[in-house]
């Protein structure tokens, strides 16, 4: 099955998104990074620890993304060790991703806020003359309808 929207990601691991949390922005260019990531932790994950697991706070910084978790009970180092591991892949594959259409990029702050962008949005945001969560939210954000 092929995931496309954060809602239906949510309903295809419903536990990784059943904890509190701080915040969950789901870029569109990182999407499908952020989609391998949670079926790598499903997989990874035993039945019984998969109640634990949580997103507590998905965000851009820097330009890469920051995809912060929570596991309470878990006494399993070899686990956390190797849920660390694919999440910090993952953050530094979006290094090279754009934000907005997932094609290869490089870390732009032609606006005042760094942002991993392919050519053509990087010219696009030049052009624009827009603050840069506004660009965010225009070009890369999923629309409130598909959160």
């Amino acid at each position: 099955m092929t995931i496309t929207t954060p809602r239906e990601l949510r309903e295809r691991f419903p536990y990784q998104f059943a904890g509190k949390h701080m915040g969950r922005t789901f870029l569109r260019g990182w999407f499908p990074t952020f989609v391998r990531l949670c079926r790598h932790i499903d997989e990874l994950l035993e039945e019984d620890d998969k109640h634990r697991f949580t997103w507590v706070y998905l965000k851009e910084k820097w330009g890469s993304a920051r995809f912060h978790w929570e596991m309470p009970g878990n006494e399993d180092a070899e686990l956390t060790h190797d849920i660390r591991e694919l999440v910090s892949q993952a953050e530094r594959a979006t290094e090279k991703l754009c934000v907005a259409c997932s094609a290869p990029a490089t870390i732009n702050d032609d606006g005042g806020w760094y942002l991993a962008l392919c050519d053509q949005h990087a010219e696009q945001r030049r052009t624009v003359q827009t603050t840069s969560w506004k660009f965010l939210r225009d070009f890369a954000l999923f629309p409130p309808e598909d959160q």
